[in-house]
């Protein structure tokens, strides 16, 4: 749930949605149109990321060679 005022939001493709700080313009989360219910949380948006754990790596389709995480965690194409 917001705390706060809610996001800005704007249609940054065809297949997503971007959430942003209408105050400082921090990205916040995106929205997948398929997955209307699924919000991906930007963690830098937190207040404490250190408390998250993370699942798995989304969009790997899309990683820049050299800059690899190979961390274990499960990786994703990206959905839609």
């Amino acid at each position: 749930r917001w705390l706060g005022k809610e996001p800005k939001r704007y249609k940054s493709s065809a297949i997503a949605v971007r959430a942003f700080c209408a105050d400082c313009g921090s990205p916040i989360y995106f929205q997948y149109d398929a997955r209307p219910h699924y919000y991906a949380l930007a963690v830098g948006s937190l207040d404490r990321p250190d408390l998250v754990k993370p699942e798995r790596h989304w969009g790997v389709e899309s990683e820049i060679p050299w800059a690899r995480i190979d961390d274990g965690l499960q990786r994703s194409r990206t959905p839609g």
